[in-house]
């Protein structure tokens, strides 16, 4: 998930920017029982954002500022035993802000389309393993246990390990596993020149295995392969983007191709589990207790990551812990509506951010409940207006939308 509520301007100096904001809604998390909380994308490049709002730690925004103000979102995020990583990423070819990539248009199909440029060698050194490695260093100086590389979603370390989009042909290419992670291999050696391997700060590591769905036929044992190397360079892995327990929906209603990710995602999982022995495995997906405690007691996952559950109830794990819920308290929008989904999360995380915590206040004080058909439906209506002005309002941020209930 990304915020989308940090600084934004024109100026790359003051961009990405933390803000009170965040550390409002990181607090909530870290007082709501959670064992780790990893932030929203960090960008290392102020040019390829992800969205408007999105944090950025690069050399070109750095200052003492924002050194004080990372600090402080270690803090809040580290209250009552809470580790904090920060998720560090690029977009590559998913940026949508200050694009790099050169914009065409096609007069015979009327389309337009983005054409990407292959980086250099040299390119790669400073613009990826470069920038990784300095964000790295200001976020362990700030005060976080770690960092997670965003290697998910088509960003661009997910972009070079991909037997379907990286094209390269030298030491970087697609012709094999090894090439393709090369990346990501060179960029934790890089780190481990300043952060040996005993020191207590935490790699990890994201991707989304349903991904590797759409590479080739041979998308299972490409993703296998990858999680070797992945095993030897990382202390955990987040296996994202899928559904580890049956929707409440028949199988045989969903859309095929939905299906087969479904089972895809599953299956992905069970042959991963004896792949990772040393590094952890966490995996998303999971709507139960019962499912929750079931998988990390059989030993197929080490631990459970949520997501957009997380901004309907920051205390969800408190409340487990008191037996006081059977599972996630979910919202009324469908399930197959992704897009709905992660912009009524937005919607939530943004009310979240303009509510800091008093004395005595509920951790789900100010959150909008889309928990009835009827709020769902009101909430749709307005994102509609939401959506039909969004590229016109003067700033772009926040990127969500406030819900008036």
């Amino acid at each position: 998930m990304s915020e989308g509520i940090c600084t934004w301007g024109s100026d790359v100096k003051n961009r990405g920017y933390p803000n009170q904001e965040i550390f409002n809604l990181y607090e909530r998390w870290s007082r709501g029982g959670f064992s780790m909380s990893i932030t929203g994308n960090v960008m290392v490049n102020p040019y390829c954002l992800e969205i408007p709002g999105n944090a950025v730690i690069c050399q070109e925004n750095w200052s003492e500022e924002l050194g004080k103000l990372l600090r402080k979102w270690a803090d809040v995020s580290k209250i009552d035993g809470c580790l904090g990583i920060v998720q560090l990423g690029h977009c590559g070819r998913q940026t949508a802000v200050d694009s790099s990539t050169e914009f065409h248009y096609d007069p015979i199909n009327e389309f337009k389309f983005y054409e990407y440029v292959q980086i250099s060698l040299e390119d790669i050194q400073h613009e990826i393993i470069d920038r990784f490695v300095f964000a790295t260093l200001k976020v362990k100086e700030a005060g976080f246990d770690g960092i997670q590389f965003n290697s998910a979603y088509g960003f661009l370390l997910s972009q070079f390990t991909s037997a379907k989009h990286n094209k390269r042909t030298d030491k970087y290419g697609g012709q094999s596993v090894e090439s393709r992670v090369k990346i990501i291999v060179d960029i934790v050696n890089a780190i481990r020149e300043y952060i040996p391997k005993d020191d207590k700060f935490i790699i990890g590591a994201k991707i989304n295995p349903t991904e590797y769905f759409f590479e080739s036929e041979n998308g299972l044992q490409d993703a296998v392969e990858i999680s070797k190397y992945f095993e030897d360079l990382f202390d955990f892995v987040e296996y994202c983007g899928g559904v580890a327990e049956p929707l409440n929906i028949p199988i045989e209603t969903l859309p095929p191709a939905f299906a087969k990710r479904l089972k895809f995602y599953v299956d992905l999982q069970d042959l991963l589990r004896s792949v990772y022995k040393e590094c952890k495995f966490f995996a998303t997906g999971y709507r139960s207790v019962e499912g929750m405690v079931n998988s990390i007691k059989s030993g197929r996952v080490d631990g459970c990551l949520i997501a957009r559950a997380a901004t309907s109830e920051p205390d969800l794990p408190l409340k487990i812990m008191k037996n006081e819920v059977t599972g996630v308290h979910w919202n009324k929008f469908s399930p197959l509506d992704f897009h709905i989904q992660v912009e009524a999360s937005g919607t939530q995380l943004l009310h979240i951010s303009k509510t800091p915590l008093k004395n005595g206040t509920s951790l789900t004080y100010g959150i909008p409940e889309f928990t009835n058909e009827e709020a769902c439906k009101k909430y749709v209506e307005q994102h509609e207006k939401f959506e039909s002005t969004r590229k016109n309002r003067d700033c772009p941020v926040p990127n969500y939308m406030e819900f008036v209930e």
